[in-house]
């Protein structure tokens, strides 16, 4: 029974042994590739780091924004694929309670306002808009901060339902990190696209 379980425990792991062994290999071959260099047969060897070989292993993501500590309103810009740039102040929501709100409630939004949704991990939950009083746009964030879906003028659910029963769900056809609401139309007003960058700016001066 115990070599059974043995067994079993190294059948749900061998592909993190897998793993050990590739690094280890790539390591050791480094690293016998740099005592062969020195001698005399290594004059006739290409000139080849361990920096050179570290590109198979996986690397640490450098592009990925750290939200973990967010002040209440930051600054963002999307940079479309011309180059051209755009700039919003918004509020950031990165507690479930704020996620909850939202904009709900709210009468107005500046046109370049707006509310940055922070997740913990990658999410696919939809979005309602019960109680909101304008029209949203939805911009979806991946964790390269690249937008991969977009919502144009969701409508308020009392638009569609008076009573608020059967509020519409909207969802991201893709996994996403952020979402970034905006008063709807800015995002085909502006001509932002799936595939434009999102950047967080230094906090707007009070």
């Amino acid at each position: 029974m115990l070599f059974k379980l043995f067994f079993q425990l190294l059948k749900n792991i061998r592909w993190l042994i897998g793993i050990v062994i590739l690094v280890l290999f790539i390591s050791l071959a480094a690293t016998k590739y740099s005592t062969l260099k020195e001698t005399p047969l290594g004059q006739y060897l290409p000139d080849i780091s361990l920096t050179d070989w570290t590109h198979l292993l996986p690397q640490k993501n450098d592009t990925a924004t750290d939200s973990s500590h967010l002040p209440d309103t930051i600054s963002l810009t999307i940079t479309k694929s011309s180059g051209q740039t755009i700039s919003f102040t918004t509020e950031v929501a990165q507690t479930e309670e704020q996620r909850t709100l939202g904009l709900m409630h709210r009468s107005s939004l500046p046109t370049y306002g707006g509310m940055f949704f922070v997740f913990p991990a990658d999410s696919m939950s939809g979005f309602w808009m019960k109680n909101c009083e304008i029209s949203l746009d939805m911009l979806f964030i991946d964790e390269q901060m690249k937008i991969v879906d977009i919502v144009h003028r969701a409508q308020p659910c009392s638009e569609i339902d008076p009573k608020q029963e059967q509020c519409p769900i909207y969802n991201s056809r893709y996994p996403y990190r952020y979402v970034l609401e905006i008063k709807g139309g800015t995002a085909e007003r502006n001509e932002i696209t799936l595939g434009n960058n999102v950047s967080i700016d230094e906090p707007p001066q009070k």
